[in-house]
C-alpha cells in the first residue's frame, strides 16, 4: 500500500515540471493502464491468499522480464552490469524458495505461532 503514495510524492514535482494535458487517447490510455494494473495487483493479491507466497512470489518475477523485453524492445535500453547482477540475485532467490525442502508444521503448532 505504501508504495503508492510514496511514489506519487517523490514524482509529483517532476512530472509537474514537464506536465501536458494529455489528449483524450491520452486518458484513455491512463484509464486502460490504470485498471490493467489495479486488475492485476488484484490477481497478485488473490493468488497471495490462495497459495504460499514462496511458491507465488517467483512467477511474479517474470515482470523483470517483461520489463527488460518491452525496455529493449521499445527504448533500446538493456540492464546495465549492476542492474543485471540485482536480476540475477532477485532470479537466484526465487529458485531457491522453489526448489528448498519444505518443513510443514502441525496444525495446532502453527495456529499458536510455535
Amino acid at each position: 500500500f505504501y508504495v503508492y503514495p510514496a511514489s506519487m510524492l517523490l514524482s509529483t514535482y517532476p512530472a509537474l515540471s514537464v506536465w501536458q494535458m494529455p489528449d483524450s487517447a491520452g486518458w484513455l490510455l491512463f484509464l486502460g493502464v490504470s485498471g490493467l494494473a489495479t486488475l492485476a495487483l488484484l490477481c497478485v493479491t488473490k493468488a497471495m491468499h490462495c497459495a504460499s507466497p514462496t511458491l507465488v512470489a517467483p512467477f511474479d518475477y517474470t515482470r523483470i522480464v517483461w520489463t527488460v523485453g518491452i525496455g529493449w524492445l521499445v527504448w533500446g535500453e538493456f540492464p546495465d552490469g549492476l542492474t543485471a547482477t540485482g536480476i540475477l540475485v532477485i532470479v537466484a532467490c526465487g529458485l531457491y524458495l522453489i526448489t528448498r525442502p519444505r518443513q510443514r508444521q502441525p496444525q495446532a503448532e502453527a495456529k499458536a505461532g510455535k
